[in-house]
């Protein structure tokens, strides 16, 4: 069950980053509602802890920003969302962590107020004047994982354009993630995408 569920999420973040990385930013609900109903099967019985970190470094256009939002609430719209099924939290990162867009996986138990939440993370351009993804990732790692349930499968799915101004301690960082046994996955947005400086 939970090898079809990564499958599934890999497949719906990955259709997300292919649009974005098109220009169809505006096909972004609809690809998430063509593989809407296999992911509901997938997940009715599973449990994740799963944050997104989001790229808002100034390398990332508003209206890139504003997809990724609407792609991650059209994404949790299709979970069971609580204790029992899936739960959400994100890191929202420029030059540092943007705390006021940052929440972790306990503050939001259902799907109304989590989407409610999303819809207040707006681009924060004051913030984003370098990409520090090593931090993004040390966060979620030592602060918003640290809430994660004992029994539950640990997911990051990073954001972002690729163009971290610290690649090597953002390779570190995503190491040390992964031998915390948490997946981490990555999702290149932006027309300024950078695949090989993406996390690996």
């Amino acid at each position: 069950m939970w090898i079809r569920t990564l499958i599934l999420l890999t497949l719906a973040i990955s259709a997300f980053g292919q649009a974005m990385l098109n220009g169809n930013g505006e096909r972004i609900v609809d690809t998430v509602r063509e593989i809407s109903q296999p992911i509901q099967d997938a997940c009715s019985n599973s449990k994740a802890d799963i944050v997104f970190i989001i790229d808002g470094s100034r390398s990332i256009f508003p209206p890139d920003f504003k997809e990724q939002i609407e792609f991650l609430k059209s994404f949790v719209d299709h979970f069971i969302i609580g204790n029992n099924g899936m739960r959400f939290g994100v890191v929202t990162f420029g030059d540092k962590v943007i705390m006021d867009n940052t929440f972790g996986l306990t503050q939001y138990t259902s799907k109304e107020q989590l989407i409610n939440r999303l819809s207040n993370i707006k681009f924060r351009h004051e913030h984003g004047t370098s990409t520090q993804t090593d931090l993004a990732i040390e966060y979620a790692r030592e602060t918003l994982f640290t809430e994660a349930r004992l029994d539950t499968k640990k997911i990051a799915i990073v954001i972002t354009d690729g163009l971290s101004t610290k690649p090597k301690k953002t390779a570190e960082e995503a190491m040390k993630m992964r031998n915390g046994e948490i997946v981490i996955l990555a999702i290149g947005v932006g027309k300024k995408f950078q695949r090989k400086n993406c996390i690996q």
